[in-house]
């Protein structure tokens, strides 16, 4: 399915259909086909490609034409820059060219990240309104069972009524965390330049663990991070503009043709060849190569500072995949099978009237609060690849 049917397809589907369910896939594909910010980047890229024809013509020639008494004077000037010149603005323009192409890939990479960092956020909130309406049904059926015990005085009404505000409590933060599902689906829609409330949720990703040398996701970054690359063309634009301001020491050259005319006839006919005489190269040209000098010293500082921060981000972002990681198979393994194993020794132990309700409360709280945290580490998990796709240019969540 190509982007523009990808588009299509979820304005089409959301019409047709008042509840959609998307996929990563999905997501990412619609960003790169209709993100504003992604499109304008495109379109600036395409732009500068189109710069470079232009870029190798010439300057127009000047037409003159003198009138006297008895006669016309007509000229024909062209004026032609170095070649090496020409060359060189050519290799500017095709370098601008990739730099708009490594930004406009930038900034699809930005807001692809961005969209992830969404998306699990979302599917977050999908795991806890799940988790907590499961609970909800068991504190249910404990309040069924309670206020049958009650009636028959088997039970006390503080029972009763303790159920009662655990349920009110679950139901108070399930209206929250609902509405904060609603406005990170708004964040998304408009993210990917869909109609508000078109989606409403998104589909759970399996998460696989990742195993990276950082010396490995260095190198990768060298390559793949589309930041560090536009600094690197930038480098070398730099470059290409301190040899410009270094030939704009040679002069350009210029050739003119003239026709007089008297009495209808033609006469005299000249040539000429002029060339500029670059004679105040000490308050112009100078002081522009001393810029351009320093420019390249200035982006060049920039990109080991970029280069930098990546390495940082890099190390970081593996501590912490590797964190979480952990705490996600210590739930996983030990923590909720052990919280779940709790509850139910807690639940039959109090319908055997050998437990207090209150202390089945805390127990199936504490389940709750295991499967959210759970939950939490695998979210965070995914927003931390989201955050290491962005550093080493990686495409790993989908």
């Amino acid at each position: 399915m190509n982007k523009f049917k990808i588009g299509c397809f979820f304005i089409l589907f959301g019409w047709a259909n008042s509840a959609y369910i998307v996929n990563l896939d999905e997501v990412i594909q619609t960003v790169s086909a209709s993100n504003p910010s992604v499109q304008a980047a495109k379109a600036k890229y395409e732009a500068t490609q189109k710069k470079i024809a232009w870029l190798s013509q010439v300057s127009d020639p000047w037409f003159g034409l003198e009138l006297e008494n008895k006669g016309q004077m007509y000229s024909l000037t062209q004026e032609f820059p170095l070649p090496t010149k020409i060359i060189s603005n050519l290799k500017l323009a095709k370098l601008e060219a990739n730099q708009a192409f490594q930004r406009y890939k930038r900034k699809e990479q930005e807001i692809i990240a961005q969209a992830k960092r969404l998306y699990a956020q979302i599917l977050f909130d999908q795991r806890k309104i799940e988790a907590m309406k499961k609970t909800r049904e068991r504190l249910d059926q404990i309040l069924k069972n309670t206020v049958k015990n009650y009636t028959l005085g088997k039970s006390q009404q503080s029972d009763v009524l303790s159920t009662k505000i655990e349920i009110e409590q679950i139901n108070n933060e399930l209206l929250a965390i609902e509405d904060e599902k609603n406005s990170l689906l708004s964040e998304l829609s408009a993210l990917l330049n869909l109609p508000d409330s078109l989606i409403t949720g998104v589909e759970v990703i399996a998460i696989r663990d990742t195993t990276f040398e950082l010396k490995e996701l260095y190198q990768i970054a060298q390559t793949q991070n589309f930041e560090l690359k536009s600094l690197q063309t930038e480098i070398k634009k730099t470059k290409s503009l301190l040899s410009l301001a270094e030939q704009d020491y040679l002069p350009d050259l210029m050739i003119k043709f003239e026709q007089e005319t008297m009495d209808n006839k033609l006469k005299d006919r000249k040539f000429m060849v002029g060339l500029t005489l670059p004679i105040w190269f000490w308050g112009k040209q100078n002081r522009l190569r001393s810029a351009m000098a320093t420019e390249v010293k200035m982006v060049s500082a920039e990109y080991q500072a970029m280069e930098n921060m990546t390495k940082t981000m890099l190390k970081q972002t593996k501590i912490n995949l590797d964190k979480y990681q952990r705490e996600i198979a210590l739930y996983q393994k030990t923590i909720l099978p052990l919280a779940e194993a709790n509850f139910k020794s807690s639940l039959k132990a109090y319908e055997a009237g050998q437990e207090d309700l209150v202390r089945v409360l805390i127990n199936e709280r504490m389940l709750l609060e295991s499967e959210i945290a759970l939950y939490k580490a695998q979210a965070d998990y995914l927003l931390a690849l989201a955050e290491l796709e962005l550093a080493a240019g990686l495409e790993l969540l989908n």
